[in-house]
């Protein structure tokens, strides 16, 4: 199994080795779904969603038609997002707030977060919250766009074993919150740049 963990939308170029022209790739966007269910048009229609057009730019540089991208809700069933988790060669956690990525993945025992735990092939991949749920745990620290007042630990999908526990998306040196944030982590951190990403193969 192969994770890909990224600050932003930009797709490297080494996924042309994980990634082929007739990949199906399932898009979870859980991670923004309060804001999304009264803006789904404006981000995520196939016709003029922002959020779309820009997933899609970037799965069109491997070749991938418009056609193999799926968008999946919180309004989802559950069975149906079971079921695009496990056919897909390409799973995409969108980026948002992790909080609400989880409650989702969380709702009904798990069966979410237990799809994407137990899936065997292809290459999930995170972007900037989405790369946050992938590790064992995550945390929110106090930033002017943030939902939170103080420093937040909460589980993740645990995804990625010992590979990387906690990591920084977004990171800029020059940021006293994230300077704060790192000499509040009582856990070993990665920073993750915007141009930066971490591939992780999992035999």
């Amino acid at each position: 199994m192969n994770y890909l963990l990224l600050s932003n939308y930009n797709h490297p170029k080494v996924l042309r080795e994980y990634i082929k022209k007739t990949s199906k790739v399932v898009v979870l966007t859980f991670s923004n779904y309060k804001y999304i269910e009264n803006h789904y048009d404006e981000l995520w229609s196939r016709v003029h969603g922002r959020e779309f057009k820009d997933v899609y730019n970037e799965y069109r540089k491997f070749g991938i038609p418009r056609k193999n991208i799926h968008i999946i809700t919180s309004k989802d069933k559950d069975e149906v997002i079971v079921d695009s988790i496990n056919r897909a060669d390409v799973v995409f956690l969108s980026g948002g707030n992790p909080n609400e990525f989880m409650e989702i993945a969380n709702r009904n025992e798990g069966k979410i977060a237990k799809a994407l735990q137990s899936k065997k092939n292809g290459i999930i991949i995170g972007s900037s919250a989405g790369a946050m749920v992938m590790c064992k745990q995550y945390y929110l620290y106090p930033y002017p766009h943030e939902n939170t007042d103080e420093f937040e630990y909460n589980d993740g999908l645990d995804l990625l074993d010992e590979a990387v526990g906690l990591i920084l998306v977004h990171y800029d040196k020059d940021n006293k919150y994230m300077k704060e944030a790192i000499d509040y982590c009582i856990e070993p951190i990665i920073t993750l740049r915007d141009d930066e990403y971490i591939l992780i193969t999992k035999r």
